[in-house]
C-alpha cells in the first residue's frame, strides 16, 4: 500500500478502492500535488521490509504529455494546503502489474462510502511510516473537528500513535476484514495541516459529494485538473497587455477552452493553456524577456487565415500593423507585415478582433480606437491585409475616454459585442456590433473609483460555457479575475489570481 516514485523512494500510503477498471487507487491530495511531468511513480501493495514486493509493482498511468493520471480537487491546487485542506484527497490510475493483472484482481479493494457522517466506530486506521519494516494497523472511533486557526471545513479525527512521515493518504476502513484486507473506506490522512501536527492524532478530510465526484470523474477517464500555472499577483501586475484566443487543442477531448497571451513588461510574451474553469495549466513561451515584443503596443487574436487557429495582429510603437498566423505551442512561425511603419497606425490606442461582420464565418474582424476617439470597423482582415474600412464613431467623441475594450460574444448570437471599461470606472456592453454600427449600451457596472483600477481586460471562452463571454480583468494590484457567463449583467467574480498569497506550506507526513 506503499506509493514509490522512479527512485525508489517511498513517500506515501495509498489504498485500492473497487472501481469498473479495477485499477484506482486512493491516497492524499498533498502527495501528488507537486508531481512533475514525467514524474515516474508506482503503487506497491502490502509492502514489507521482508517481502517489498509481494505483489509486483503497479505504475501510475501517464497521459500523453508524461504526466500522472490522478485527480485532485482544482480547489486544492487553486485555494493550497492550507485553504484547502478539506479537498486534500486524490484518486490515481494504476496500469497493470509486473503479472499483466490489474490491481483489484490481485489483491481486491475497498468500497468508498461517502456522506457517512464523522463519527465512526472500529475504524481500522492504516499506515506506511517511512522507517519501518511494515504498516502500522490501529483500531479506534472518529469524531468530528473543526480547527479555531481559519483554517475552513471540518475533518475526521482520530488518536493512533506514531501514524509519522510517509502515513499520509492511508485510509480509515470501516467494516475491516482482516482476512481480505479491505474495508470500507470513509476518509484517509490527509486534511487539517495535512493529516495532523503530530503523530498520534490524525486527520481527514471528509468524506461527502466532493469526494464522491472527483472519484466519479475519475473512473469516467476524463482529463484530470492540473496545478493552475498563473503566476503570483506580484508578477502578474507586470503583464503588460492580455489576449484571448484558441491556439492549443484543450487537454480535455471534446472540450475548447480560450488560452490566455500575456505580454510582460520587460518583452517576454507568454501562453498559458485554458483548462477550463477558469484555469490555465500550462506555461509555454513564446518570446525571451528583452525581446522585440517590449516594443507591442497593442496586442489582439482571431481567426485572421480562416484555420481554426487563432493568429495575432499586433500594433507596435513604429506604427507598424503585423499577423502572426497559428501561433500554436509551438511556436511563432512568421510575421506577415498589415501596415508599414511610420503610418497613422501610431494613433491606435487599442485593438480587439472578433466576429463583427454579420455575414462572415470568421473572428477576422479588427475594431480600432484611435486617440483622437474615432472607432473604426476593419471587416475580413487576412494574410492579404486590410480591406475595408467603417466608421463606428467619428473623432472627437465620447471614446476618447474608453480606457480598455474586449470583444467577446456576451449576447451568445455568433455576433460579437463590446465591453467597455470608461476612464471613470463605468462599465458597459454593446451588443451585436457590426458594419451598422453601435447599436444599444447595456450597463454592467456605474462608474466607481474601484473600476479605474481595472487595468487590463479580455475576453474568452474560459470553460464555464459554450461563448466567448467570460470577461478577464487585471487589477492595478496584479489580482486577476473572471467574470464567467457575462451577459446583461457581469458574471460573479472568480479570483484567478489572488492579491497576496502565503507561501508558508504546513508540516506533511510525506
Amino acid at each position: 500500500m506503499y506509493l514509490m516514485r522512479g527512485s525508489g523512494s517511498y513517500f506515501c500510503t495509498a489504498s485500492v478502492i473497487n472501481s469498473p477498471h479495477h485499477n484506482i487507487i486512493l491516497t492524499a491530495g498533498h502527495c501528488l500535488d507537486t508531481a512533475a511531468p514525467n514524474d515516474a511513480m508506482a503503487f506497491v501493495p502490502q509492502w514489507t521490509a521482508a517481502k517489498p514486493q509481494p505483489y509486483g509493482i503497479f505504475p501510475v498511468n501517464q497521459d500523453s504529455e508524461g504526466r500522472g493520471r490522478f485527480w485532485i480537487d482544482p480547489r486544492y491546487y487553486d485555494l493550497g494546503r492550507v485553504q484547502g485542506d478539506q479537498w486534500d484527497v486524490a484518486f490515481a490510475e494504476v496500469g497493470p502489474g509486473t503479472n499483466g493483472k490489474q490491481v483489484q484482481d490481485v489483491v481486491g479493494g475497498n468500497n468508498l462510502v461517502t456522506g457517512g457522517g464523522y463519527a465512526f466506530d472500529n475504524i481500522t486506521l492504516v499506515g506506511y511510516p517511512g522507517d519501518a519494516t511494515q504498516p502500522l494497523t490501529c483500531t479506534s472511533s472518529t469524531t468530528q473537528f473543526t480547527p479555531t486557526d481559519g483554517t475552513p471545513g471540518s475533518f475526521l479525527r482520530i488518536g493512533c500513535q506514531s501514524y509519522k512521515t510517509g502515513t499520509s493518504g492511508g485510509p480509515f476502513l470501516a467494516n475491516f476484514n482482516p482476512t481480505t484486507g479491505t474495508g470500507d473506506v470513509v476518509g484517509s490522512i490527509g486534511g487539517w495541516d495535512t493529516g495532523g501536527p503530530t503523530a498520534d492524532v490524525s486527520y481527514s478530510a471528509y468524506y461527502g459529494a466532493d469526494v464522491q465526484n472527483l472519484y466519479n470523474t475519475a473512473i469516467s477517464g476524463a482529463a484530470p485538473a492540473r496545478r493552475n500555472v498563473l503566476p503570483s499577483a506580484s508578477t502578474m501586475a507586470h503583464a503588460s497587455v492580455l489576449a484571448s484566443g484558441y491556439f492549443t487543442p484543450s487537454p480535455t477531448p471534446g472540450k475548447d477552452y480560450s488560452d490566455m497571451i500575456v505580454r510582460w513588461s520587460d518583452g517576454e510574451l507568454t501562453l498559458y493553456r485554458g483548462a477550463g474553469n477558469g484555469r490555465f495549466d500550462k506555461e509555454i513561451q513564446l518570446a525571451k524577456g528583452g525581446s522585440v515584443w517590449s516594443k507591442a503596443i497593442s496586442i489582439t487574436a482571431g481567426d485572421f487565415v480562416g484555420s481554426n487557429t487563432y493568429d495575432l495582429v499586433v500594433r507596435w510603437a513604429d506604427g507598424s500593423l503585423t499577423l502572426f498566423p497559428d501561433v500554436d505551442a509551438t511556436g511563432l512561425h512568421k510575421q506577415i507585415v498589415l501596415v508599414k511603419p511610420g503610418s497613422l497606425w501610431q494613433h491606435a490606442v487599442t485593438i480587439t478582433a472578433g466576429r463583427f461582420s454579420s455575414t462572415d464565418k470568421w473572428p477576422d474582424d479588427l475594431i480600432v480606437r484611435w486617440s483622437d476617439g474615432e472607432m473604426t470597423l476593419y471587416p475580413d482582415v487576412d494574410g492579404n491585409g486590410l480591406h475595408s474600412q467603417v466608421q463606428l464613431a467619428k473623432p472627437h467623441s465620447v471614446w476618447t475616454h474608453a480606457a480598455s475594450v474586449a470583444a467577446g460574444d456576451f449576447a451568445g448570437n455568433n455576433t460579437w459585442d463590446l465591453m467597455v471599461r470608461w476612464s471613470d470606472g463605468e462599465l458597459d456592453d454593446y451588443p451585436d456590433v457590426d458594419e451598422h454600427g453601435i447599436k444599444t449600451e447595456i450597463r454592467e457596472r456605474n462608474s466607481s473609483p474601484l473600476w479605474t483600477n481595472a487595468t487590463l481586460t479580455t475576453s474568452g471562452n474560459y470553460g464555464t460555457g459554450p461563448w466567448n463571454d467570460d470577461y478577464v480583468v487585471r487589477w492595478s494590484d496584479g489580482e486577476l479575475s473572471m467574470y464567467p457567463n457575462t451577459a446583461q449583467a457581469l458574471g460573479q467574480e472568480s479570483v484567478l489570481v489572488t492579491p497576496s498569497a502565503s507561501t508558508n506550506l504546513p508540516p506533511v507526513r510525506r
